[in-house]
């Protein structure tokens, strides 16, 4: 195996594991809030120290710069991935109250904005969407969206494609430095 996917390995399984450790805890607010930084730490080291031992065993020797970008950008992408799959096993099965969460403050501030038919009628007369249906047709819409919207799917994905896009730019920055800096 290689070592910047063994990298990466390390680097999901450390993540997991603070993860399970706040669940424990019962912290899991404050993992959701703060996890972000973790990932996106964990992710550049993933990257950088795979891409330097890959280097180390090639005895640094000196390839084209977008081979050294595909090097970094495997353990990146592995882990990436990873924590993909890890995020919405999370969501959906060990800890639903976050999403459940999330979707209660959603509708509260649907509720808030629309607390009525009569605030209702007013937004008929502006947007012609709703023009024919009922306050409770929008209600119901409005909760179908919520639910589809916020979902361990989602938040999976958009960490899937954050992550994506971090990984092509860490990468991209740890060669150069790896290059300029460090092999120098």
């Amino acid at each position: 195996m290689k070592p910047s996917v063994k990298v990466a390995l390390v680097s999901v399984l450390i993540s997991i594991s603070l993860a399970l450790i706040m669940l424990y805890l019962n912290l899991n607010t404050l993992w959701f809030s703060s996890s972000n930084f973790i990932h996106i730490f964990l992710l550049l080291t993933s990257i950088a120290v795979g891409l330097f031992l890959t280097k180390k065993v090639t005895a640094f020797a000196q390839l084209h710069f977008l081979e050294d970008i595909k090097i970094a950008m495997q353990g990146g992408m592995m882990y990436v991935i990873f924590m993909g799959f890890f995020i919405y096993y999370y969501h959906s099965s060990l800890d639903t109250s976050i999403v459940d969460t999330k979707r209660l403050e959603w509708i509260q501030s649907i509720e808030e904005n629309v607390p009525n038919e009569q605030v209702y009628l007013e937004l008929q007369e502006k947007d012609p969407t709703w023009r024919g249906k009922s306050y409770l047709d929008y209600i119901e819409n409005q909760h179908d969206s919520v639910y589809a919207f916020i979902s361990a799917k989602s938040i999976a994905i958009a960490n899937v494609v954050a992550g994506l896009f971090l990984t092509l730019f860490f990468s991209i920055f740890s060669v150069l430095i790896l290059r300029k800096a460090v092999l120098r």
